[in-house]
């Protein structure tokens, strides 16, 4: 039993599964007319007002604020949002991030651009279609349709939807996979792209693009970890500066970015739970407040039955992230193997409130918990 239960826990963290979607249509201009004037090229200047890169974001508040990749926001400490009539808009600081899954908000003085409606990932089934709307090479509103054609899962978080454009792509674009919970798109993304809003057929944003160099694929964010930068619990009421973040990106990469973190991932897969310690051990040293390195950290002590080190990782990962599920059933799996059978039952109720079906997975393997029903 306890095989099981700790393997379903790796696989909750690494699985992945991928289905088919035949070709459907979408009316392209009609969606880029509702979405064309919420997304901006931003443009990233050096010290001396050189333009030295670009991205994409969009609007998502009357106020002037505007989701991108954080990638994009830590390239340089002066930006520019350049609306689709022209217009050039200061980035004045940055509201929110969330680094393990490559996303910033940042403030522009305006009030003046419409707010792109921020729609649900859920909702998208296989053969869906969608949109994407960026500036690859800083060609402004180049648009591209794609269909929802598979998905995939992460952490017991929000499943990865693969999607197929509608037209050849086959130019050699280079993309970059973000570890993390996400959107897994094949789409003629390129530099310059990071950023675009993913749209359904309302002009909803549904995800948003992330890419870099070097990988064959990209990926889309689910819209809803953008929705929780809205959040005042992670936003800050005034813009920080952004040469801070600029800093710590010339310091230390992402973890969507780190080599370590994508090694580690694929040794759970594998089994090779001791390299999977050793490197998850360096990732944390360097992302001390990512909950999901903490996460993966715990599943390679648990499944080197180093119980009392993988209740630690696992408490914090909770403490960073009290929604992220599999880091409360890794709890109770561990608290339970320690005999502490009260805090494993508290757990799995702790579990029930954020995924009953994966608290009911975890009752069924350990039927001991089944009285922590709430």
């Amino acid at each position: 039993m306890k095989a099981r239960v700790l393997h379903l826990l790796v696989a909750l963290v690494v699985s992945a599964g991928t289905a088919r979607a035949q070709s459907s249509g979408i009316d392209v201009i009609s969606v880029a007319r509702k979405v064309r004037q919420s997304v901006v090229l931003i443009i990233i200047l050096d010290d001396a007002g050189r333009e030295i890169g670009s991205g994409t974001g969009f609007i998502v508040s009357e106020d002037g604020k505007l989701i991108t990749n954080r990638h994009v926001a830590g390239a340089g400490a002066r930006m520019l949002a350049k609306a689709w009539n022209g217009k050039q808009y200061p980035v004045t600081g940055m509201l929110a991030e969330d680094p393990e899954r490559d996303l910033v908000m940042l403030k522009i003085d305006s009030a003046s651009l419409p707010a792109l409606p921020l729609g649900s990932s859920e909702r998208l089934t296989a053969d869906t279609p969608v949109v994407v709307m960026g500036n690859p090479f800083g060609l402004d509103g180049t648009v591209t349709p794609a269909r929802v054609s598979g998905f995939r899962d992460f952490a017991g978080q929000r499943r990865w939807i693969e999607l197929a454009t509608l037209e050849d792509t086959s130019g050699g674009f280079q993309q970059r996979i973000i570890h993390g919970d996400g959107l897994q798109v094949t789409t003629p993304v390129t530099f310059g792209s990071s950023g675009s809003p993913v749209v359904n057929t309302n002009g909803e944003v549904v995800g948003v693009i992330a890419m870099g160099r070097g990988l064959a694929q990209s990926q889309a964010v689910p819209v809803e970890f953008a929705k929780r930068l809205l959040s005042g619990n992670v936003s800050s009421s005034q813009p920080k500066s952004l040469t801070d973040l600029t800093k710590r990106n010339a310091n230390q990469s992402d973890l969507s970015y780190d080599r370590e973190f994508a090694a580690a991932t694929q040794a759970l897969k594998t089994g090779d739970y001791a390299e999977a310690q050793r490197l998850m051990k360096s990732v944390v040293s360097r992302f001390p407040n990512s909950a999901l390195a903490h996460l993966l950290l715990g599943q390679a002590y648990a499944q080197r039955e180093a119980y009392a080190e993988a209740t630690a990782s696992f408490e914090r990962a909770t403490k960073l992230r009290r929604d992220l599920a599999p880091a409360w059933y890794g709890l109770a799996a561990v608290y339970y193997r320690q005999g502490l059978q009260d805090k494993a039952r508290d757990a799995c109720r702790e579990l029930q409130q954020i995924d009953p079906n994966l608290a009911n997975e975890l009752k069924r393997s350990i039927p001991a918990l089944q009285s922590s029903s709430p």
